[in-house]
């Protein structure tokens, strides 16, 4: 409270007080969180929302592991950080028509998360519709990742925001489409927003009913020999490498694109193999039995690796993601053996 006090020069006062709220830069959400918890209603907090709204601008949210039955909306600028994707979710109960996730201001960052059970009931629904994530008429900027977004109707929509990127993420036996991309509708009938220059990379895209659907133009894969995104209904081979593919030897990357409905978009670079980073042989998970593949990679070239080990994979090998495989990567190789 601020309490401001003035005297003229006849010696009269006057007197006037303000509360100002400053808002937290960090606070902590836990379901298990009540109003016994030191902190409660101010930087701890039972509900995701309710750590949103009152978080500061530009801040974190913190969201421990649990089951959060929540449909969110993100207004301001921040980074929603769950504690570890498997077992900190957020689940929108089938409740029909209604996004999970609403994500309508610009640099948001959503990492750690399942995000399962959005729902869609009758024939009509917006453009785009209601999704486990919704990015609506947003300035941009916004970076998914480290999530699973699994047993939805949409996936993750974009409508009217670009220059996103989206990566590393699972998306699983979502019904409809796992990534949907339009226009977003501006204030006068028929003005649309472009949603332009979204990066959409290392992505796993798993039995969903369409994987993509894409009206604009956007980036779905990274350059090469980055990659881009694992595709279950992909049927191209690997025979060929190099960034046009018309080099004898496979590298990990299908020759051919992974073609998508709605436009001219494409992935140039289709991953062979589901991508998750430290996992050198490819058994879905990173542990003590990486070792030997990563450290078969060091040193080697795309095309040289995987002639010799068609089953591993070069490109999980390349833990800081510079384009090559050295002792640079020994230390984040080891980081992720202990996730």
């Amino acid at each position: 409270t601020v309490t401001l006090t003035v005297i003229d020069s006849v010696g009269n006062r006057g007197t006037d007080s303000t509360t100002a709220l400053i808002k937290p830069v960090v606070v902590s959400v836990d379901g298990t969180y009540n109003s016994s918890t030191p902190g409660w209603g101010c930087d701890h907090f039972a509900s995701i929302q309710d750590g949103i709204n009152m978080v500061a601008d530009y801040g974190t949210v913190n969201v421990h592991q649990g089951v959060y039955y929540e449909h969110i909306i993100i207004d301001k600028t921040l980074c929603l950080v769950g504690e570890d994707k498997d077992t900190t979710i957020i689940d929108g109960g089938l409740v029909q028509n209604v996004n999970i996730l609403l994500v309508t201001a610009g640099e948001v960052r959503i990492s750690g998360f399942t995000i399962r059970h959005c729902r869609l009931q009758g024939h009509f629904h917006p453009d785009p519709p209601q999704s486990a994530i919704m990015i609506s008429n947003s300035s941009g900027l916004i970076v998914v990742t480290g999530n699973i977004i699994i047993d939805n109707d949409y996936g993750i929509s974009i409508g009217g925001s670009s220059n996103n990127i989206i990566y590393e993420n699972d998306f699983i036996n979502n019904n409809n489409f796992g990534v949907y991309i339009t226009k977003g509708l501006e204030d006068f009938p028929g003005d649309f927003v472009p949603s332009d220059n979204n990066l959409i990379y290392h992505n796993n895209f798993i039995n969903n009913g369409v994987s993509a659907y894409d009206k604009n133009t956007n980036f779905w894969n990274s350059s090469y020999p980055f990659g881009g995104n694992y595709w279950s209904g992909y049927t191209g081979s690997d025979a060929f490498h190099g960034p046009n593919q018309d080099i004898p030897g496979g590298d990990g990357i299908g020759d051919t694109p992974y073609l998508m409905p709605g436009g001219n978009s494409h992935d140039s670079y289709p991953l062979m193999h589901r991508f998750i980073l430290g996992d050198v042989n490819n058994d879905g998970a990173v542990t003590f039995a990486d070792i030997d593949p990563f450290v078969a990679a060091l040193g080697t070239t795309p095309e040289t690796f995987q002639m010799q080990h068609p089953m591993w994979s070069w490109l999980a090998a390349d833990c800081n993601q510079d384009g090559r495989i050295t002792f640079a990567d020994i230390d984040p190789f080891v980081q992720l053996l202990g996730q």
